[in-house]
């Protein structure tokens, strides 16, 4: 916990001057597949009005996704597993990985399924980007959310985030 801490820490002394039009963006498993496609991580890079944020749990998630996708696109399982953990790469990294609280998610992530209809994944993931926005959020910021699912995509939206 002492490591997520000085991490919120660095990001804020990094985003002291913010830009009024910074968007942090939810980046769930489908997300962050998505990312490793050839030139859609570049339209991140390098802007200062973006601010990718994850979790471990959808890093794992996601580990298999990409790997297939990897393949695909003729990589080695190794190579599209490296291109991976550059993406998440605590120092260069585009998306930072932000620790939660144990069961705090699945907390959530039940009444939502309960409230919205949402599958236990779905529901899961939106609760983590609550999480993470309540961590590195400042009031009136924009949210976005990498959404995989209309229904999720609903939710996210009635939440005030901007879907991607």
């Amino acid at each position: 916990m002492l490591w997520a801490r000085q991490r919120q820490a660095r990001y804020r002394y990094r985003h002291r001057h913010r830009p009024d039009d910074l968007v942090i963006i939810y980046a769930g498993p489908s997300l962050l597949v998505r990312l490793l496609e050839p030139g859609r991580a570049t339209s991140f890079a390098g802007s200062s009005q973006v601010q990718l944020v994850s979790t471990p749990q959808a890093l794992a998630e996601c580990a298999a996704d990409a790997v297939a996708e990897g393949v695909a696109r003729g990589m080695t399982p190794e190579g599209a597993l490296a291109t991976l953990a550059d993406l998440v790469d605590s120092e260069s990294g585009l998306v930072q990985i932000v620790e939660q609280e144990a069961g705090e998610a699945e907390d959530r992530a039940h009444a939502l399924a309960e409230t919205e209809g949402l599958g236990a994944a779905h529901a899961w993931h939106v609760a983590a980007a609550e999480l993470c926005f309540a961590q590195l959020a400042d009031a009136g910021e924009k949210l976005g959310f990498g959404a995989d699912d209309g229904r999720q995509a609903s939710v996210a939206r009635a939440r005030g985030w901007k879907v991607f």
